[in-house]
């Protein structure tokens, strides 16, 4: 993921938690995951980030270790939700990631899907 411009500690947070909510929203049953949601990211200064949700909105946590000013995020997604056809977790989350993407006007490179078995 590139961003516009560079990015501190409180703007890295922002788009995490801003992603990682707009995923609840698309991979949750009436406001309600059984599953989880994992992000992981590495910036190309070294800031290491982590974001998660189970359960519910208010679970959705945000943490980044070793932060700097980043533009470039290479971002790993794990999301299990259970109610839910992979093939409608995948385009929801497509979707997701290209409207929250659009919103922050960060540009998405290089993206590869596996599905549960790791395959592409």
């Amino acid at each position: 993921m590139i961003f516009p411009k560079v990015q501190n500690h409180a703007g890295l947070e922002f788009f995490f938690r801003d992603l990682s909510l707009s995923l609840f929203e698309t991979s949750s049953l009436h406001g309600k995951l059984i599953g989880h949601i994992k992000l992981y990211g590495k910036g190309d200064s070294k800031s290491m980030i982590r974001a998660n949700a189970t359960g519910s909105r208010e679970s959705v946590q945000v943490e980044i270790r070793n932060p700097h000013p980043e533009t470039g995020v290479e971002l790993w997604l794990n999301i299990i939700a259970y109610k839910m056809s992979e093939d409608e977790l995948r385009r929801n989350f497509l979707r997701t990631l290209i409207q929250t993407a659009k919103r922050h006007g960060v540009k998405v490179r290089g993206l590869e899907i596996e599905d549960e078995h790791g395959q592409h």
